[in-house]
């Protein structure tokens, strides 16, 4: 089974009966790659460091290493300051032994199912006295390596905080962060609101915290009057709007359906005696599912199509509707779904397609099945590299390529969820309330008179009860 690839090697997941353990074997690819990899080998063997895989062999080609059980940062999730913590210590370890690290990214971060992390390819790694000039453009990630890996400068432990900060980055928006070599040309910072990221991506090396003392000392605790407020919700009732119905928002602004489909911000309506089952909103794109019709506006044209649909999802290419058959419209491509009998909902983003219902089922664009689950689910939501089912009891967090069940989020019973890049809203019988999904903590909670539907828009969410359109700010 191969674990992963690199420009090197190609890494497999092996059974040693004779010492009844799974071990992982990086096999080098090219002969002529072979001084380089037995090098990274003998470095590996001479770091001790529980963060670091153990070596077990080399045999010319082939390196037997530790296996290691868990997933990358890439594709699960880990608190940012436990993360921060555990790799602030094995860089603290690994420049004490005067080595740069120089390829700190998602992929080579695991995170083990109790939460620890494990370091992984040092294939670039070097000792300092080695020298550490680079002049190849493209060595190490280009998301994560700081400049002067691309020849503007020298790289030093530094340079390793940068990978640091544009790691945290990530491990905070779920985005890669723009290129060091694009934000130079630009001379762009790295905006965040996390103040140590912004401190360890600078473009100058000599801006960046000089070693992992000078991190911490950074990280010590805030005087209490110049610490932060913390996340609050703040509910304002909207006066000019008493009324009620499916919410979206798009760009041109909030969208309510109810006998006819009007915007709030603009005054712009459409249709009469709708019937509204759904309604959904993206970018310059709506689409309202009625009783018996389908209504699209795309960039200021409307369109009307007579169609019964159990439920629908819109994202920027295409639009995705489940009635009997489970359809990509522009694509024109239809889903195995046995006839939609077993699905009731459904969901999608960029490259993958989910149906719900008694049964969870996801496919990639292409219309070819990834992974199917027997687990029941009222509501479904793409957000990053994973998928959120809201299920009885709470919210289920699986691995969207996959279906790995990463951790379960107590919500209660909840109608529908909302996701930001921090927070997790949920929408329930008589009150809305805030959570940090990474941790699985509620934060909050705000009363509602019976909150019915509801659409959210990055940290704003709109709720409609049975008169009245409320908005909730989180700041």
């Amino acid at each position: 089974m191969i674990l992963g690839e690199g420009g090197m090697a190609v890494v497999y997941k092996v059974w040693q009966p004779e010492l009844e353990r799974w071990v992982a074997v990086k096999k080098c690819k090219n002969p002529q790659d072979i001084p380089a990899f037995h090098k990274e080998a003998k470095l590996m063997a001479a770091l001790k460091h529980p963060a670091l895989a153990q070596i077990h062999a080399l045999q010319h080609d082939e390196l037997t290493m530790e296996f290691i059980e868990g997933d990358t940062l890439r594709n699960t999730t880990i608190d940012s300051n436990r993360l921060l913590e555990q790799l602030l210590d094995v860089l603290e370890y690994l420049h004490g032994e005067d080595v740069i690290l120089k390829d700190l990214k998602p992929e080579n971060i695991m995170i083990l199912p109790n939460q620890t992390v494990k370091v992984l390819d040092l294939g670039i790694a070097k000792r300092i006295h080695e020298g550490t000039q680079l002049l190849l453009k493209g060595v190490g990630s280009e998301f994560y390596a700081p400049p002067e890996q691309y020849g503007h400068g020298t790289t030093d432990q530094r340079s390793d905080f940068y990978s640091l900060g544009a790691t945290l980055y990530f491990c905070e928006t779920r985005e890669d962060p723009p290129p060091a070599w694009e934000r130079l040309s630009k001379g762009t910072p790295l905006k965040t609101n996390n103040p140590l990221i912004e401190k360890l991506t600078q473009l100058k090396a000599q801006d960046r915290p000089e070693n992992v003392q000078a991190i911490r000392q950074f990280l010590r605790p805030i005087p209490k009057k110049e610490r932060p407020r913390p996340a609050e919700v703040s509910l304002r009732r909207t006066g000019s709007f008493p009324q009620s119905g499916l919410l979206a928002w798009n760009d041109e602004g909030l969208w309510v359906a109810n006998q006819s489909l009007t915007n709030l911000h603009t005054r712009e309506s459409f249709g009469k005696n709708l019937q509204p089952v759904r309604l959904v909103g993206s970018g310059q794109r709506l689409a309202l599912a009625c009783k018996d019709q389908l209504v699209v506006k795309d960039r200021g044209q409307w369109t009307q199509q007579k169609l019964k649909l159990k439920d629908l999802a819109l994202f920027p290419q295409d639009l995705l509707l489940l009635s009997n058959h489970l359809v990509l419209r522009e694509a024109g491509r239809r889903f195995a779904t046995g006839w939609g009998r077993r699905y009731l909902l459904c969901a999608a983003d960029d490259t993958r397609v989910a149906a719900g219902g008694p049964a969870l089922k996801v496919w990639d664009r292409g219309g070819a099945p990834l992974w199917e689950s027997s687990e029941a689910c009222h509501a479904l939501t793409f957000h990053g590299p994973f998928l959120f089912a809201v299920q009885k009891t709470g919210v289920v967090l699986l691995q969207a390529e996959t279906g790995q069940r990463l951790t379960q989020i107590h919500t209660g019973p909840t109608k529908q969820i909302h996701l930001s890049d921090r927070h997790l809203i949920a929408i329930h019988d008589q009150q809305v309330s805030l959570w940090d999904y990474r941790q699985g903590q509620q934060l909050l909670q705000v009363d509602l008179p019976a909150p019915i539907l509801s659409s959210a828009l990055k940290d704003e969410l709109a709720v409609s009860t049975a008169d009245k359109i409320y908005l909730l700010q989180v700041e």
